[in-house]
């Protein structure tokens, strides 16, 4: 018997394939008009059956396979290797016909979501880090460039990175305002190519750094641009925000009697409870005490990036209010316990004219609880 031959795909089924997958295996992502190893162009695709096109082959059907053997649904594009690997026998249990439906699915649902972005959806990705203590942490490219996109927007240029690790002066006022200096110096550098044409634009912001380094670079930044700020997650590593609205409440907690002090003291306890422990060397009985917290403080509470807003409206009653009871020659001393992007929200709402000095502390274990750090406005 002759042997039997697989059926031709009409052209209009293999272009919109090849459309549909931007030019890239459905599998591994390569695009497969380009050699991986030796980057000459061509055409290195092969067109996959999910349900095989013979009856008789792994993942064939007795009815299905003469029916869907050129039918778009059933058909994925996938680099040659990959189209090998899917099909050979040693693996094949690995790829039953869900799992490829599923990788087929995800993948030009992921094309389509980028591909729909317009040119309004630019935004300028800014990475700031530093060490925390001893040990310097780095914000990983890729997974940044991933928040972005799941935000339906797109990298206008590479990131602009402020690296502020390498020196080790956690605990010296010096190093904090130092470190200052060099977050203004480095951030005019990046606002220069905005700022001379008074356009303004959406910058992303991946903060991985000390709590008042972060407080001063949202006074530093301001309002004159529109700011995304995104939220570090550690399990699995990653900085997309999950979809999912969470129904949440910020408690104000404020002095129940007033002192004639003008320090009050301001606790931002979101990811931890701040107690009197850590306290006791910067706090005096007329101290005048404020916290904005939440009902069970975790490094893991901030997974939706609408928390952010609501509690930027929150924090700026607080400031109305130190302001219209303490008055403006008043000094706020800021505690944070709380997410890098709530450190960098504080900054964004300060009002330099309308609201008191405010002093941003750092919590610095070696030091015996939290250190006066960075005067910010």
């Amino acid at each position: 018997m002759p042997k039997e031959k697989r059926p031709h795909i009409p052209f209009t089924i293999q272009f919109k394939l090849w459309l549909a997958s931007g030019g890239r295996c459905q599998l591994c992502n390569e695009n497969v008009y380009t050699d991986g190893y030796t980057l000459k162009e061509g055409n290195w695709a092969n067109i996959a059956h999910i349900i095989s096109w013979s009856p008789n082959a792994a993942r064939g059907h007795r009815t299905l396979s003469k029916k869907l053997a050129t039918d778009y649904s059933n058909l994925m594009l996938m680099c040659s290797k990959h189209a090998k690997l899917i099909d050979t026998k040693k693996y094949i249990e690995e790829y039953p016909t869900e799992r490829l439906k599923a990788i087929k699915s995800d993948h030009e649902q992921r094309i389509a979501k980028l591909t729909e972005i317009t040119d309004e959806a630019r935004t300028y990705p800014l990475i700031i880090q530093s060490n925390i203590g001893k040990n310097p942490v780095e914000v990983n490219l890729k997974e940044a460039e991933a928040g972005i996109t799941q935000n339906r927007m797109y990298p206008k240029a590479e990131a602009f990175v402020i690296d502020l690790t390498g020196d080790i002066g956690h605990g010296k006022v010096e190093y904090y305002s130092g470190k200052a200096s060099e977050i203004t110096t480095r951030l005019n550098a990046f606002l220069d190519k905005f700022n001379s044409n008074s356009e303004r634009q959406h910058i992303s912001i991946f903060p991985l750094a000390l709590m008042p380094l972060l407080v001063h670079l949202g006074k530093e930044l301001g309002d004159k641009h529109s700011i995304q700020l995104f939220q570090h997650q550690r399990s699995p590593s990653s900085w997309v925000w999950q979809d999912e609205e969470v129904p949440f409440e910020y408690i104000v907690t404020k002095p129940q009697s007033f002192t004639e002090s003008k320090d009050v003291y301001l606790k931002i306890a979101l990811s931890d409870h701040i107690g009197e422990d850590k306290l006791s060397t910067i706090l005096d009985i007329n101290s005048n005490i404020y916290e904005i917290s939440i009902d069970q403080p975790t490094t893991r509470f901030l997974v939706n990036r609408n928390l952010i807003p609501k509690f930027d409206a929150v924090y700026r009653q607080v400031l109305n209010e130190i302001e219209r009871v303490h008055g403006l020659d008043s000094t706020i001393h800021l505690l944070l316990a709380a997410p890098a992007p709530i450190a960098v929200q504080c900054g964004l709402s300060l009002l330099t004219r309308k609201d008191p000095a405010l002093w941003a502390y750092d919590f610095d274990r070696e030091h015996g609880g939290f250190i006066k750090a960075l005067k910010i406005n």
